[in-house]
C-alpha cells in the first residue's frame, strides 16, 4: 500500500474525429522521462514531508523553552511549601505535647502549683539560707 507506484501520465482530453482513430491512443512517454517524473515526485514529497518535520520539531523546542521558566518557579514553590509543611508540624507536635502535659488528671495539681505560686498545705516550705562567715571582730 505504501509502496512506491509508477507515475501514470495525465489524461488528455479527447476530441473525437470521425475518422481518426489516432486520438484515442495515449501518447507515448519514453521510460528515461517516467523516471525523471518518478525521482522528481520522490524528491518533491521527501522535501515536504522533511520540512513538515522540522517545523514541528522547531515549534517542541520552542514550547519546552517557554515551560522551563514556569517548571523551575513550580519547583521553587514547592520546596517553600515543603519546608513550612515541616515547621507546621512541628509546632502541631510541640502543641500536641503542651496539651497532653495540661490535660494530664495526675498532674493537675503540680501544674496549679506552679501556674499560681501556691503551695499544697501539707507541704512544707524549705528555705536555704546562705552560712554566715565568721566575722573579723573575735
Amino acid at each position: 500500500m505504501n509502496a512506491i507506484q509508477p507515475a501514470r501520465p495525465p489524461l488528455r482530453s479527447v476530441e473525437m474525429n470521425r475518422g481518426s482513430r489516432q486520438n484515442l491512443r495515449p501518447a507515448k512517454i519514453s521510460a528515461s522521462e517516467r523516471w525523471r517524473r518518478t525521482y522528481l515526485a520522490l524528491g518533491i514529497e521527501t522535501t515536504v514531508k522533511l520540512g513538515i518535520n522540522l517545523a514541528v520539531a522547531g515549534i517542541s523546542i520552542s514550547a519546552l523553552t517557554q515551560l522551563i521558566p514556569y517548571y523551575l518557579s513550580g519547583r521553587e514553590k514547592l520546596g517553600q511549601l515543603e519546608a513550612e509543611v515541616e515547621r507546621t508540624e512541628n509546632h502541631v507536635r510541640e502543641k500536641r505535647t503542651q496539651f497532653s502535659y495540661y490535660f494530664d488528671p495526675q498532674q493537675a495539681k503540680s501544674i496549679m502549683q506552679q501556674e499560681s505560686n501556691l503551695t499544697d498545705p501539707t507541704q512544707k516550705r524549705v528555705v536555704f539560707v546562705k552560712p554566715q562567715t565568721a566575722s573579723s571582730g573575735e
